[in-house]
């Protein structure tokens, strides 16, 4: 073995390359030559690390790691994107899934008996009181108003039509001896029985039911009711609601109209009625009755509703009644009424209830309904609000929004069933509220709002109302 030499740079290289790592010498001396040359100039000054050493393997090193920094956050972007999509699906699946799920229990209802009863009373009609011209519909929607106002609420407030006017049968009560011989007392209506009241009032009444009566008759309260009567027509949604409408208005959430109140007039004009027969002055009291018909008809022709049209019939019908009593008592027999012609209903007599259907012949037999002129009018307003909500029962729509069929028949309907602004507004609310996430909570039970809140995380997520509104629909309403 050759010495090895350190009176030089060189052979001090050379001698650690020949030493290096002990036993592996022979593995050292056969590096290739550039190797042993570059790692003897890397030994060169004192040991001192040059740019061609070690210094070039850590910038190797560090581009190494940065490029193993970039290819990693593009993998987590990558892992949460297709997480965020994922989730996104999942949450998607929730209201498709209860739709799909509620719509195999969907229900026609065709309103058979609802139409059979507004058209049974077309053949009162003969027995209105006349219209005055003079009275504009929006003059009639603010009288209505005045009668007895729907609560005035945060997503629909009304009107105010200034301090509302008393109902004087409310406070003043008939004692025990008074109107024995008129029947039972209704329970509707804190004052005579409306059934026979008109009837009796010619044969005497005492002081104190003839003084009782006459608060009744002269109550301010007709002022606005006979306006109603008389108008050709009523802006029930102009004179009823703010307009316009909110932009956290839902239709469905919309109040209807008091029944037992506005029945409770009629009662009442009964007695009107009953008071001016008593007092000798008939022709007011038959005005007074036929004003009730009146009444009930402008319910009926301004209906946005089936409930609105129902209530109408049973005004029409309690003066009717009326009407009978009165001319029993003035002319001996009530053929003045029965002699109307009835209208006849057979048309509606074999129409089936809550028949079972798919989702598109449901849609499709909403939109037969909505053009069907011979339908009463509350009837055919009633049926857009349920193919609006038909929009919901139908996964591709709830996804992508109403069909043109759909939108169609509510352009039609602004044309020949909205009469006012108002109620062109109406059915834009209507149309448009599968997309409007109500405010107000109606699910109560964990599991629903469990996945009522998965639905609105979608709804938000996809910029998709419907998802969350259609998911409430489904729950609370199917």
């Amino acid at each position: 073995m050759q010495p090895i030499r350190v009176d030089s740079k060189e052979g001090l290289a050379n001698g650690w390359l020949d030493a290096g790592m002990g036993a592996g010498i022979g593995a050292a001396r056969n590096l290739p030559e550039t190797v042993r040359a570059k790692t003897s100039k890397a030994m060169q000054t004192d040991g001192a690390v040059t740019a061609e050493g070690p210094a070039a393997g850590l910038s190797d090193a560090a581009t190494s790691d940065a490029r193993a920094a970039a290819h990693g956050w593009l993998s987590a972007t990558f892992r949460f994107v297709r997480s965020a999509i994922v989730g996104v699906l999942l949450l998607t699946t929730v209201p498709v899934a209860i739709v799909g799920w509620r719509s195999q229990y969907l229900r026609y209802y065709e309103h058979a008996i609802s139409s059979e009863r507004v058209l049974h009373v077309e053949r009162l009609r003969p027995l209105m009181a006349p219209k005055d011209a003079s009275i504009t519909p929006m003059q009639a929607g603010l009288a209505f108003q005045a009668l007895r106002p729907v609560e005035s609420t945060v997503e629909f407030p009304t009107v105010t039509v200034g301090p509302l006017v008393e109902w004087p049968w409310r406070k003043q009560k008939a004692t025990p001896d008074m109107f024995t011989n008129a029947g039972a007392a209704s329970r509707a209506f804190n004052g005579p029985s409306p059934d026979h009241i008109v009837e009796i009032a010619p044969r005497g009444l005492s002081v104190n039911e003839l003084a009782y009566l006459r608060t009744i008759a002269e109550a301010p309260v007709w002022e606005n009711f006979d306006v109603v009567a008389a108008a050709p027509a009523v802006d029930r949604i102009g004179g009823q609601y703010q307009l316009p409408f909110k932009a956290g208005a839902f239709a469905p959430t919309m109040r209807s109209l008091p029944f037992a109140s506005t029945k409770e007039l009629a009662y009442a004009s009964m007695s009107r009625a009953a008071y001016y027969l008593a007092i000798g002055e008939p022709a007011r009291a038959e005005l007074a009755l036929k004003s009730t018909v009146s009444f009930g008809f402008a319910m009926i022709d301004n209906a946005t509703t089936t409930m609105d049209a129902l209530i109408g019939t049973v005004i029409v019908n309690i003066g009717r009644s009326g009407l009978e009593q009165f001319y029993l008592a003035t002319h001996g027999t009530n053929d003045l009424v029965h002699d109307v012609p009835l209208v006849s209903t057979k048309k509606y007599d074999q129409l089936r209830m809550g028949q079972r259907v798919g989702a598109e012949q449901l849609r499709e037999r909403l939109l037969r309904d909505v053009s069907d002129k011979n339908l009463p009018r509350g009837i055919r307003m009633e049926q857009l609000n349920q193919l609006s909500i038909a929009s919901c029962r139908n996964i591709p729509e709830m996804i992508l929004g109403p069909s043109a069929a759909t939108r169609t028949a509510f352009d039609e309907a602004k044309q020949s069933l909205a009469r006012f602004p108002s109620e062109q507004a109406l059915l834009d609310l209507v149309l448009d509220e599968t997309n409007r996430v109500p405010d107000k909570e109606v699910i109560t039970n964990a599991p629903e709002r469990f996945i009522m809140g998965a639905a609105l995380i979608a709804s938000t997520v996809t910029r998709n109302p419907r998802f969350g509104t259609c998911t409430r629909i489904a729950l609370s309403y199917w």
